[in-house]
């Protein structure tokens, strides 16, 4: 009995091994093409949207500009987030840590939240604008 057991434990740790050792060249092998891990990047959302939408060229370009300007206009309310809350965890090591100073960086956190919420919903009724009729049907 002892070694039916043995043979059966010898052959499950030898296919743990074998299912291991591909899942590890799977992943070494997929990152080759491409770090996307199931989200698609900026250009190919873009692109994926405008196939849908069925865009004109000039909504294309507006578009285009629209999404350029709000990201170049978000980014620094989200580094500023970043930086908040860098600060914030770094006080973790403090000793003399007061409970004004978290709710201080806390406030600031949120209130770059919401800035960049409202930026968001500004950004998408600006591109709603672009269409009409079916397409606007499409868009919502």
């Amino acid at each position: 009995m002892k070694n039916n057991t043995n043979k059966f434990l010898l052959i499950a740790v030898i296919l743990l091994l074998l299912v291991n050792i591909a899942l590890v060249l799977y992943m070494v092998l997929d990152k080759s093409k491409g770090n996307d891990h199931g989200r698609m990047g900026g250009k190919a959302a873009f692109e994926k949207f405008e196939k849908e939408m069925g865009m004109s060229a000039t909504q294309k370009a507006e578009y285009d500009s629209l999404r350029t300007m709000h990201f170049d206009a978000i980014r620094p309310v989200f580094d500023s987030i970043r930086a908040n809350r860098r600060a914030l965890y770094k006080m973790i090591w403090d000793k003399e840590l007061n409970d004004s100073l978290i709710t201080v960086y806390s406030a600031k956190i949120a209130e770059g939240q919401t800035q960049a919420d409202k930026m968001t919903i500004n950004h998408f009724r600006r591109t709603r604008n672009l269409f009409e009729g079916d397409m606007l049907k499409e868009y919502d």
